[in-house]
């Protein structure tokens, strides 16, 4: 038995999904369960995952569950022998992370599809936009990352001076690029960044927020936040033709989850 915790955010349970399928094909005699805990996933919008995109999760059953909860209490007496936090070790049965590493996801990425939506007449109208200009998905987060001793960790990546040399490189590569601003902080970014021929998308609200996912998907090319978010909404949908990442993503860590045709900057 191999267990998967399932973690509030869209962004991380996509990692934590393909993780899962990673597990069943590295432990093929190993049943593969998701464990799904209200506590770890109600930060945000819930278990999103499952159904945003058109897949099957991992089971979960009374043993599983009761089997998780066990291994966890153990793990905070001190006694860590199966768990896998962030590390895919064959004794672990209980695997605790956010799986950001290349070696994880990127066999299963094609496997990821958007289900069927039905888009509001603002979304629809921005789709028919997206795919008739040179569309630059922009995404800007802030929000959680503001907070207390986070700031210090997630703000340094992304400053305005990041987005500005991000939009010069896009107008270099773009005749006349039309710009799609995502962000949980409009106001802010109308304030403090400036940003010629642009669409602000600020209407996908809580279970409609991964909409804004999916518009990022279906852009021509994307700059992307310090955000899982907005690194899924680069990797799927419409083939890139450039996109642009920070140097850093969590204070000085950099996650090996990039494509080598990224720019960083």
């Amino acid at each position: 038995m191999k267990i998967v915790l399932f973690t509030s955010g869209l962004g991380n349970q996509i990692f934590q999904y393909l993780f899962s399928l990673y597990l069943k094909d590295v432990y093929p005699s190993h049943s593969v369960y998701g464990y799904y805990n209200r506590k770890f996933l109600n930060k945000h919008n819930g278990l999103e995952v499952g159904r945003v995109f058109d897949i099957i999760l991992p089971p979960h059953t009374f043993v599983s569950d009761i089997s998780a909860l066990g291994i966890r209490a153990l793990g905070g007496m001190g006694i860590k022998l199966w768990i896998g936090k962030d590390e895919c070790k064959q004794s672990a049965r209980y695997f605790d992370g956010y799986w950001q590493d290349k070696s994880y996801f990127s066999k299963y990425v094609g496997s990821l599809k958007f289900r069927e939506v039905s888009l509001s007449e603002e979304n629809a109208r921005m789709i028919s936009l997206i795919r008739n200009t040179s569309s630059v998905a922009l995404h800007v987060r802030r929000g959680d990352y503001c907070e207390g001793c986070r700031k210090n960790l997630f703000m340094q990546a992304c400053t305005p001076a990041y987005y500005e040399k991000a939009i010069c490189s896009m107008i270099d590569k773009f005749h006349r690029p039309t710009f799609f601003v995502f962000s949980d902080d409009i106001p802010w970014v109308k304030k403090n960044m400036s940003i010629p021929n642009a669409y602000y998308i600020d209407w996908n609200k809580h279970e409609d927020s991964y909409l804004d996912m999916y518009l990022m998907s279906q852009c021509k090319a994307n700059i992307i936040a310090n955000s899982t978010f907005s690194f899924w909404g680069a990797i799927l949908g419409n083939e890139k033709e450039m996109v642009i990442r920070p140097k850093r993503w969590i204070g000085n860590d950099v996650p090996d989850i990039f494509p080598s045709s990224w720019f960083s900057i």
